[in-house]
């Protein structure tokens, strides 16, 4: 590996206490309705993420584990993982580790695919037995 691809791959790799924040960050912004939540996940990135690649490169990741999760939420409603209600969930730390494991470093290429839903369970289960 050149010079050049270790530091995009350093600059580009998402450390899982920056994947929890985010995500985090993300799920307090999502209780804020559409226009307020997204300007506060937006602002959120920002203070946080300088570089522009980086910055567009984690956007990506997380916001396609948002996605995945609203398609999936009411399958994730068991244990600890969520609690669904009508128009609001509680997420559990697993799913968010679980989505660290799936989403965080998917290749480019690979970032329209999205995990089976069984994978995604049994990863969100292993980690809620492994507290």
């Amino acid at each position: 590996m050149n010079d050049s691809s270790s530091k995009e791959s350093q600059e580009l790799d998402y450390s899982i206490d920056e994947w929890l924040r985010d995500f985090g960050a993300l799920m307090q912004a999502s209780t804020q309705g559409e226009q307020l939540g997204h300007a506060a996940i937006r602002r959120h990135f920002a203070e946080h993420y300088l570089d522009p690649i980086q910055k567009q490169h984690r956007w990506i990741r997380l916001m396609k584990a948002f996605s995945y999760l609203k398609k999936n939420i009411e399958k994730f409603d068991f244990g600890k993982a969520a609690v669904v209600a009508d128009k609001e969930a509680l997420i559990g730390h697993s799913i968010a580790l679980a989505f660290y494991q799936l989403f965080s470093h998917l290749p480019d290429s690979r970032i329209n695919e999205e995990p089976p839903i069984e994978l995604t369970i049994e990863l969100v289960k292993e980690w809620e037995n492994s507290k």
